[in-house]
């Protein structure tokens, strides 16, 4: 299951680098990809992973409440 966190990470990073292209964009696809990152965090039993990803989601709502 660890190559999970390996396509995470990938789609977390393409996010970072639309947010270069087009901020709104970008913190939008960084917003949802925690969601899967919540749900991968819980499946191995991390829940200080899933509560970090709550937190970046929050950052990155605001970021993305900023660019509109």
């Amino acid at each position: 299951m660890i190559w999970v966190s390996f396509i995470l990470a990938a789609g977390s990073v393409s996010g970072l680098y639309l947010v270069k292209r087009n901020p709104r964009i970008g913190w939008g696809w960084c917003l949802l990809m925690e969601i899967p990152w919540v749900i991968y965090a819980l499946a191995i039993g991390q829940p200080a992973l899933a509560v970090l990803c709550a937190f970046y989601a929050a950052v990155y709502a605001n970021n993305l409440r900023g660019t509109t």
